[in-house]
């Protein structure tokens, strides 16, 4: 004969259960919602710290969008077109090298023996080099790369230049009719990271308020520039639960790194 619990032994420990629950359901009930605004607070720190090494790894200039209307932030990288952007693909000769460079089969010494060889047209010497891997095209792609960082430079330093009206401005125009160079205007991309990319905070927490340098946004979006060496001040954020407990998130430009505190620090 098999034994089992009888219906009344099942809704004993059943109404045991719901007694437990009930009593102990109010005690925890502030600590979940702690954990949330912990959680929240932890991700956006990590947000800080991705955004920075996102940077500095691709060498990219990323802005750090933060709407405080909308409860959401996101992040995107400037992109600066090539003067012949439609033109054809081509492979990228300095990803290639790169790659070989980094199997760790050949010392500095036996590639840069091999370049010479493919140089001087000498295919035994360079035949180990991977096949589609051309010199000459990976020095247009280095000069290409200098060129466009360099006029990243100038871009950002024209944005930079207050035109204050001065003793030319009387004269007029020095030509007749307007010119301006051959340079594309750079764009912004939304970064598409699982890690980086948009994201809505849930109902019950907010983000009131943002502090980057002097000045504090509690609304509308606030902009924090990232750039290839990282953040030039320090970045903080306030998250707040509908219970009022308050977090406080900073991500370091000495360290590069965000770190998220409990209660509210200035």
């Amino acid at each position: 004969m098999r034994a089992g619990f009888s219906l009344i032994e099942l809704c004993v420990v059943i109404l045991i259960i719901g007694v437990v629950v009930s009593i102990a359901f109010p005690q925890f009930a502030p600590l979940l919602i702690f954990s949330e605004l912990d959680a929240e607070a932890r991700r956006l720190a990590h947000y800080g710290s991705g955004v920075v090494a996102e940077a500095a790894l691709f060498g990219s200039e990323i802005i750090v969008y933060i709407d405080l209307d909308a409860q959401e932030y996101y992040a995107t990288r400037m992109v600066y077109p090539q003067a012949d952007e439609d033109a054809e693909e081509t492979v990228d000769q300095l990803g290639v090298f790169s790659d070989f460079r980094a199997s760790g089969n050949y010392s500095s010494a036996e590639i840069t023996e091999m370049l010479n060889a493919k140089a001087q047209g000498d295919n035994r010497l360079s035949s180990a080099l991977p096949e589609d891997f051309d010199p000459a095209a990976a020095d247009a792609q280095m000069y290409d790369r200098f060129d466009t960082r360099h006029r990243q430079l100038l871009y950002a330093r024209a944005q930079n230049v207050k035109h204050d009206a001065g003793f030319l401005s009387e004269i007029g125009p020095l030509f007749e009719q307007e010119f301006t160079l051959s340079w594309t205007e750079p764009y912004e991309e939304e970064l598409s990271d699982p890690l980086l990319g948009r994201y809505k905070l849930p109902e019950s927490v907010r983000i009131n308020a943002v502090r980057v340098e002097d000045g504090t946004v509690s609304s509308g979006v606030a902009q924090v520039d990232v750039s290839p060496l990282g953040l030039s001040c320090q970045v903080t954020l306030y998250l707040r639960n509908e219970d009022g407990d308050v977090f406080t998130v900073d991500w370091s430009p000495l360290t590069g790194r965000g770190v998220s505190r409990e209660g509210k620090w200035e």
